[in-house]
């Protein structure tokens, strides 16, 4: 719970440590990192009317499915050269036909290939990575919660991994000998997203990017409860980017109000 004073003000949370056990901490200031609809059921049911008004026209972004890689060679030794690669369905001759292209990720793989992005990570010099560690790489892709309900814990293990042995097997189509690097592998898809993240329908880019959202609100990290701050990608935008700007957003506009700290 978000607890609050007699004002209707942020005063602290009430939570339960790892023992199970409820706990309070108290704070003038919160920064939720969370979906707005989460934060909601959060407040009394008083609060949690005005604060839902605010977001009332926005829709959950799309979600993806991500296929991290551990490569025991760099990516670049089979022909990848830049940090972002999309690859597209052969067949695939015009941009209307992404979306039933990214819908084959819904389904059994059955030689059809949705559209995807190659993500070579050794291109970011980060200054991580130490001699012996694996070169990272991502596949991603459009994913919809919708796609894996209905399906047993069995079934859902089962077309993971064959979807990772498809887009695997697409890549080295396109970069001969990519396969025989690849040595661990990790999917996460919109059920993912939504157990471990907690974003609806596994969204994880925040509001969908609708020209109302965009240009008929001014993007603000405050809430209609003082002292509570979104502090995410619903701020702002989706990605890295969109995601670190909303908590600068909330840090500097928290600290422009002022707050009294307990």
């Amino acid at each position: 719970k978000i607890l609050l004073d007699s004002k209707g003000h942020a005063s602290g949370v009430q939570y339960n440590d790892l023992n199970g056990n409820q706990q309070e901490a108290l704070a003038r200031t919160i920064f939720a990192g969370i979906a707005p609809s989460v934060i909601a059921d959060m407040l009394p049911e008083i609060q949690k009317v005005e604060f839902t008004k605010t977001f009332a026209n926005f829709e959950p972004s799309i979600s993806l499915f991500n296929i991290s890689l551990g490569l025991n060679r760099s990516a670049s030794e089979f022909g990848v050269t830049t940090y972002s690669t999309f690859i597209y369905p052969d067949e695939m001759r015009h941009f209307a036909d992404y979306r039933q292209a990214a819908a084959r990720f819904g389904q059994q793989p059955n030689g059809l290939m949705p559209p995807y992005i190659i993500a070579d990570y050794g291109r970011l010099d980060s200054g991580l990575r130490l001699p012996n560690d694996l070169y990272s790489v991502s596949l991603c892709g459009v994913d919809r919660l919708a796609w894996w309900e209905g399906l047993d814990d069995a079934s859902v293990k089962t077309r993971k991994q064959n979807w990772i042995d498809a887009l695997v097997k697409d890549v080295d189509r396109h970069y001969p000998g990519f396969a025989s690097a690849v040595v661990q592998t990790e999917i996460a898809t919109a059920r993912t997203m939504q157990s471990q993240l907690g974003t609806p329908s596994g969204s994880v880019y925040g509001f969908r990017p609708t020209s109302s959202r965009m240009f008929g609100r001014l993007p603000r990290a405050a809430t209609s409860i003082k002292g509570l701050w979104l502090s995410s990608a619903y701020t702002i935008s989706g990605g890295y980017s969109g995601a670190m700007q909303g908590g600068l957003m909330a840090a500097d506009a928290a600290l422009k109000s002022k707050p009294q700290l307990i």
